[in-house]
């Protein structure tokens, strides 16, 4: 009998989700009949706007036809008019990339922004399924600590710098955090933005959770801070904004 054939090493180390490994025992127990409250995963629970529902019943196309590559012109102009009236700033339709989710738009910043091998700082604690976007790109992730103590709040950018080396090619930061929550000054942006003007580095921000803010919070998005830098990349999705999980619709801004 042969052997079977070998997996790629990329598949092999490629760690898999530990939000989503939870999944097979949630399901188990739920058929045992138990209450199961799932924390692992971003589900909403909030009805998803009836106007979507409405234009996929509504839907007139007879021939569901290949989109433009950078996804459908409308709704990039749509996109691109939410965040130029919710910012103040001024983009348009060829600023946007539509993406399968912004799983898919953080992949494609990490195999755009970064060769194998090269290194992007990520503060901890992390959204655990960047681990293997990182793996799928062939991307070292370096982690820089935040602590509870202080909020998570980012330390300060003398220590960030410290954790540059030649092969650093971007600072990765989740806006508001996920998972601890904690929404990050505009100092701070402005001093990871400080840090990769200097070095030359990309500054991906993950703008996912980007309204829903509390305690009297207002957060902007790095665009609006840095409206101008060659430097900025945007993840974005309608999951969360508008319980659209289901529709994997996100994007490269």
């Amino acid at each position: 009998m042969q052997d079977n054939p070998l997996l790629s090493s990329r598949a092999l180390n490629t760690p898999a989700s530990p939000i989503r490994s939870l999944s097979k025992y949630a399901h188990a127990a739920m058929a045992e009949g138990k209450v199961v409250y799932g924390l692992n995963i971003g589900q909403p629970d909030l009805p998803t706007p009836p106007e979507f529902i409405y234009a996929i019943k509504e839907c007139k196309t007879e021939i569901l036809a290949y989109e433009d590559s950078a996804g459908n012109m409308e709704f990039r102009k749509t996109w691109a008019k939410y965040y130029n009236q919710s910012q103040d700033i001024s983009l348009d339709a060829e600023d946007f990339l539509i993406t399968t989710g912004a799983s898919e738009a953080l992949i494609f910043a990490f195999m755009v922004c970064c060769d194998p091998g090269a290194e992007v700082i990520v503060f901890e604690p992390t959204y655990a399924n960047y681990m293997g976007f990182a793996a799928i790109s062939g991307v070292n992730l370096v982690p820089v600590s935040t602590e509870l103590e202080s909020a998570f709040a980012l330390p300060e950018m003398s220590e960030i710098e410290k954790k540059l080396t030649a092969n650093t090619r971007a600072i990765l930061l989740c806006n508001p955090n996920n998972p601890t929550g904690t929404v990050y000054s505009e100092e701070e942006v402005r001093g990871l933005l400080a840090i990769c003007e200097e070095h030359n580095l990309f500054l991906i921000v993950d703008e996912t959770y980007r309204e829903i803010v509390f305690d009297n919070l207002k957060l902007d998005s790095v665009l609006k801070i840095a409206p101008n830098s060659q430097h900025v990349i945007v993840v974005d999705s309608l999951s969360k904004r508008y319980s659209l999980c289901g529709a994997r619709l996100g994007c490269v801004v």
